[in-house]
């Protein structure tokens, strides 16, 4: 059986670690791949004009919405509440 040294380094601390070939080639390779694909995603989305900006518009927009969306919701509550109060009286509309 093979073993594979590795180092990970996170701020100032590293940490060194020996995990069988198996491990490493399950675990540490693959996420090791999806990270450096993240990071060329990230890249590319600057790139093309992304930024965290214009995230946080696109939020702060977004959140104008659900206040018309809470008061819809207030709306059909109140309805709902009509609704069984004339059910409860006998009145059909």
């Amino acid at each position: 059986m093979s073993f594979r040294k590795i180092t990970i380094k996170s701020g100032n601390e590293e940490f060194t670690l020996e995990v069988t070939e198996e491990e490493y080639r399950n675990y540490f390779r693959p996420w090791w791949q999806q990270k450096k694909h993240e990071q060329r995603n990230r890249e590319a989305m600057e790139q093309n004009g992304y930024t965290e900006e214009s995230y946080e518009a696109w939020r702060d927009n977004a959140s104008k919405g659900t206040e018309s969306m809470q008061k819809s919701q207030e709306l059909i509550g109140i309805l709902q509440a009509v609704s069984i109060a004339a059910e409860s009286l006998g009145c059909w509309y």
